[in-house]
């Protein structure tokens, strides 16, 4: 085979790092529990009504929906998208929406716009492992910032900041997911939330609120979006990946209109145009209001299957020194952190061995650390696997907890 390495462009031989490999999910092996990947449950996908409306929008609206569609998005997905966001509490115009191919499409959009080699991006210390290979392929340097129960420490990020300006670092924007964040499950304090806001407006900064699993709410009381909070320096990605189904491939952006339009013009050279028939698709679902009643039956099973899997760690870790995780109050993610000793990254292939898969916290970390923790993810498995599943986790924990003791 000719090898061509010796052409590859500097992005090319950047993605060769460790941190763009895969996070190791085989829940499409035979008698694996899978609580890695971060899958809704495809038996809740309303594939009749999926099924009647694409027949409907391919009778009455063929030609929009086969044919090449506008940059920014279909209008009519865009208008209905307004109405959702402003039940959530954000008024804004069509014109500050663009229609993406995945929400992660829009990560890398607003890299492409922003980020430089070796300027600063600040993210949470674990965060989204695809925000983490976006930023890396663009060469920005990524420094994660501690959490606590109330989300990012505001005040180490600001410390951390005012070290890179001493420095002239060319810092960017700050990343941030705000609600149910993953891996940690935490949701961002409105005080947090507030003090973020005047930290960006005090050191110019852009902020990044990445949402997919903000209507995903079991318990407690919403807290305002930061784009709700701030229009002018906010830009907020969300997906119908973890509230419908990720098969549709469709996200979108909000933001200052000056940035959506800056935004179009890179989208235009990448794919021209998100899917036109799933945007019709979608827009429709949305008109009919079928988004919130799906949204019902959602939150209805994945609170079960949350009170489930804590009610399993509970139960068979409790006791155990060193070993704790939070009660999410929504999203799809349980983060187990064990004691410093242990490695859940070479944990992993144990579990496996016994039929069980997650993914290690070090796949979260920019810095690749945080090697005792794992993120368990309950959205995807039926109650009895979630029940298995926990209880063969838990003894591989102990007995590697008991070695390392001894």
């Amino acid at each position: 085979m000719t090898n061509f390495d010796h052409l590859f462009s500097s992005y090319a031989i950047r993605l060769n790092s460790p941190t763009f490999n895969r996070p190791v999910d085989l829940s499409n092996k035979l008698k694996i529990i899978s609580f890695a990947g971060g899958l809704p449950d495809p038996s809740v996908f309303p594939v009749n009504e999926i099924a009647e409306i694409s027949q409907l929008v391919l009778q009455t609206n063929k030609t929009k929906s086969l044919q090449y569609s506008q940059s920014e998005g279909a209008l009519s997905l865009r208008e209905n998208l307004q109405v959702f966001m402003k039940e959530d509490g954000v008024s804004i115009n069509a014109d500050q929406l663009m229609i993406t191919t995945s929400s992660k499409q829009g990560l890398d959009i607003l890299s492409r716009l922003f980020i430089n080699p070796n300027d600063i991006v600040f993210t949470e210390k674990t965060t989204y492992t695809g925000a983490i290979q976006v930023f890396k392929s663009y060469a920005a340097e990524i420094c994660g910032v501690p959490m606590d129960g109330d989300g990012i420490d505001t005040e180490q990020l600001e410390r951390m900041i005012k070290k890179y300006v001493q420095q002239r670092r060319s810092i960017k924007f700050i990343y941030i997911i705000p609600d149910f964040q993953n891996p940690t499950g935490i949701t961002l304090s409105l005080e947090r939330r507030k003090r973020i806001i005047q930290i960006a407006e005090r050191y110019n900064l852009i902020l990044i609120e990445d949402s997919p699993y903000r209507q995903l709410r079991y318990e407690g009381v919403s807290q305002p979006s930061l784009i709700e909070l701030d229009s002018d320096r906010v830009i907020s990605i969300n997906s119908f990946s973890k509230i419908l189904a990720p098969g549709f491939r469709i996200g979108w952006i909000a933001g200052p209109k000056h940035l959506i339009k800056k935004a179009i013009l890179a989208k235009r050279l990448i794919d021209i145009c998100a899917p036109p028939l799933n945007q019709c698709i979608l827009s429709e679902f949305l008109k009919r209001g079928s988004l919130q009643s799906h949204l019902k039956k959602l939150i209805s099973g994945y609170k079960i299957k949350r009170d489930l899997m804590l009610e399993c760690l509970a139960k068979d870790l409790r006791c155990i020194e060193g070993v704790n995780w939070a009660r999410p109050h929504g999203g799809m993610y349980i983060w187990l952190v064990l004691p410093n000793f242990i490695s859940c990254k070479h944990m992993l292939q144990e579990a496996t061995q016994q039929g069980i898969s997650y993914i290690p916290g070090n796949k979260f970390d920019p810095k690749e650390t945080s090697f005792n923790a794992m993120r368990l993810c309950f959205s995807m498995q039926q109650t009895d696997q979630i029940v298995e599943g926990i209880t063969i986790l838990s003894k591989i924990i102990k007995s590697n907890i008991v070695r390392n003791v001894i």
